[in-house]
C-alpha cells in the first residue's frame, strides 16, 4: 500500500469512528442535534485534514437538493450559471433518488449521485446509511466547497449531508431566515463557513437559488429554467399520444394529483371544469403518478369518448415533461408537474389551496412557486376555513381550503389564457414585489469565495 491509499484509508477510519460515536449519540439521547454533531465530528474532520487548509482554488464542488421535482426544475438555472462561474471545477450533484431521472442528462455537472433521504425514517437509521453513502462517494473527492441552496427547513436530512460530505467550505442560508427554521435548526450556522441572509427582494425559489449565487459573489447572466430531454424521451411521449388518438387535437396537459391532499382538487369538481371548456378540437391528457390514475380514470369515464386519456403511472418523469410538451397548456394544482410545464413556455392554470389573504406571508407557496416566466392564472380561496384561518396553510387531512375555487372560475381562467390575455406573475423583468421583509439586525456579511479557476 503507497503513502496515499495509507492516508485515505486513515481519513476513513477518523471518520467511520466519528459517525459511529454519533450514531450511538443519536440512539443514546433519542434524536439528533447539531451542537451534538458538530462536538463529534468536528475533530475528526481536523484529524481528517479536512479543516487545514482553505483553498486558494475551487476544484471540486458538491451541490445538494434533497427535494422534489418542482424544486429541481427551479434550480436548473442555479446549475447552469454555477457552471458559467466556474468552467473548470469538477462538480458533483446529490439529488433524491426519486428525481435522478430529472437531472440525468444535466450538462452542467460531472457527477450525479442519487441518495436516500431521511424523510419518513428517522436519523438513527439513516445516518449509518450515510456513513457508507460518504465513504464509497464523497470522503475521497476532498471536496473544496458544499453549497445547499434550499431556503426552506430542509426536511430530507441535506444540511446534514452536506457538513457529514468534509466539504472544507460550506455555504447555506442561514438558520434565522424564517421562524420554522429558527425553531428546528438552531444552531446550524455554526456548521458553515458561508452565511446568507433574506435578500430585500427575492421571494420566489428561483430567486432565492439565484441570490445564493450572487451572494456568494457568483454572477447569474440569464435567469431561465431548463430540462434536459433525450431524443428518446421525446419518441416515447409522442408514441403514447399517437397510440392514445391525439394526433391532430389541442392537447391539454391536466393532472389531479399532488404532494398532500389539501393540494387534490376535488374529482367531481374537475370533472366540471373540463365539461365547461370541451371542444371536439380539443383532448386532455392526464399525466402524472400511478396514484393519480384512479381519479383520472374516474373523470375520463364521464368526458365524451375521445375527449381525454390518461396517461399517469406510463412515464418517467422526462417522458412525462416531453408530453407536457406536445400540449399547449396546462391545468392542474401546484405541482412539480406545473414546474415541468413553464420550463417549456407553456402557459399555466393553476388550482392552489392557499388562500388569498395569506401572499403577505413569508412562507407563501404562490409566492415562491408560480410558474416561472410564463402567463399564468392562480386560481384561490379568497379565505381559509375553519382552523386553517389562524394556520400559515391549510392544515387538513383532506381536499378542504382548495374546495371553494369554484369551477367556473377555472373555465374562465383557461379561456383567459388561451385567449393571450394573462400576466406573468414570476419571472418577468418588470415584475416587483410591494411589500417589504424583514432582515435579521445580526446577519453577518457573507464571506467572498476564493479565487476562481482559470
Amino acid at each position: 500500500m503507497n503513502a496515499a491509499e495509507n492516508a485515505n484509508d486513515n481519513v476513513e477510519r477518523y471518520l467511520r469512528d466519528a459517525l459511529d460515536k454519533l450514531i450511538d449519540a443519536v440512539r443514546t439521547a433519542d434524536g439528533i442535534t447539531l451542537n451534538k454533531t458538530w462536538a463529534i465530528m468536528e475533530p475528526a474532520f481536523v484529524a481528517a485534514k479536512k479543516r487545514e487548509q482553505i483553498p486558494q482554488q475551487i476544484r471540486n464542488i458538491l451541490v445538494i437538493r434533497l427535494d422534489d421535482i418542482g424544486d429541481n426544475v427551479l434550480m436548473s438555472g442555479f446549475l447552469r450559471e454555477l457552471r458559467r462561474g466556474f468552467p473548470a471545477s469538477d462538480i458533483t450533484l446529490v439529488v433524491n433518488e426519486t428525481v435522478y431521472n430529472l437531472v440525468e442528462h444535466c450538462p452542467y455537472v460531472n457527477e450525479i449521485l442519487a441518495v436516500k433521504t431521511v424523510l419518513n425514517t428517522t436519523y438513527d437509521e439513516w445516518l449509518p446509511y450515510v456513513k457508507e453513502f460518504c465513504a464509497a462517494n464523497l470522503w475521497g473527492k476532498n471536496i473544496d466547497f458544499c453549497l445547499m441552496p434550499r431556503w426552506d427547513l430542509e426536511i430530507h436530512g441535506g444540511d446534514f449531508l452536506g457538513y457529514l460530505s468534509g466539504a472544507r467550505l460550506r455555504a447555506a442560508y442561514s438558520e434565522c431566515v424564517w421562524q420554522a427554521k429558527i425553531l428546528q435548526r438552531e444552531s446550524f450556522d455554526k456548521l458553515l463557513t458561508h452565511v446568507v441572509f433574506n435578500s430585500p427582494y427575492a421571494k420566489h425559489e428561483a430567486e432565492r437559488n439565484f441570490f445564493f449565487l450572487e451572494e456568494l459573489g457568483i454572477p447569474v447572466i440569464e435567469r431561465h429554467m431548463e430540462l434536459w430531454l433525450s431524443a428518446d424521451d421525446r419518441k416515447a411521449a409522442d408514441r403514447l399520444l399517437s397510440e392514445s388518438g391525439a394526433s391532430g387535437k389541442v392537447l391539454v396537459a391536466v393532472t389531479t394529483g399532488g404532494s398532500h391532499a389539501t393540494k387534490i382538487y376535488p374529482k367531481e369538481q374537475f370533472l366540471a371544469v373540463l365539461r365547461e371548456i370541451y371542444n371536439p378540437q380539443t383532448m386532455f391528457v392526464f399525466v402524472g403518478a400511478k396514484k393519480d390514475g384512479a381519479d383520472a380514470d374516474w373523470i375520463v369515464e364521464r368526458l365524451a369518448k375521445g375527449a381525454a386519456i390518461n396517461l399517469c403511472g406510463r412515464t418517467t418523469i422526462r417522458e412525462a415533461a416531453a408530453v407536457i410538451g406536445f400540449c399547449g397548456m396546462y391545468i392542474g394544482g401546484d405541482t412539480g408537474l406545473k414546474h415541468l410545464a413553464a420550463a417549456q413556455g407553456k402557459p399555466v392554470v393553476e388550482i392552489n389551496r392557499e388562500s388569498r389573504d395569506k401572499r403577505f406571508l413569508l412562507s407563501s407557496a404562490v409566492r415562491a412557486f408560480a410558474a416561472w416566466q410564463v402567463p399564468t392564472i392562480i386560481c384561490q380561496p379568497e379565505h381559509n376555513m375553519g382552523e386553517c384561518r389562524i394556520a400559515s396553510m391549510c392544515i387538513a387531512d383532506e381536499p378542504h381550503c382548495i374546495t371553494q375555487v369554484e369551477p367556473r372560475e377555472i373555465a374562465d381562467a383557461y379561456r383567459k389564457l388561451h385567449s393571450g390575455n394573462a400576466p406573468i406573475i414570476a419571472g418577468n423583468e418588470t415584475w416587483q414585489p410591494n411589500f417589504a421583509e424583514y432582515i435579521p439586525p445580526n446577519a453577518k456579511k457573507v464571506l467572498e469565495l476564493g479565487a476562481k479557476n482559470a
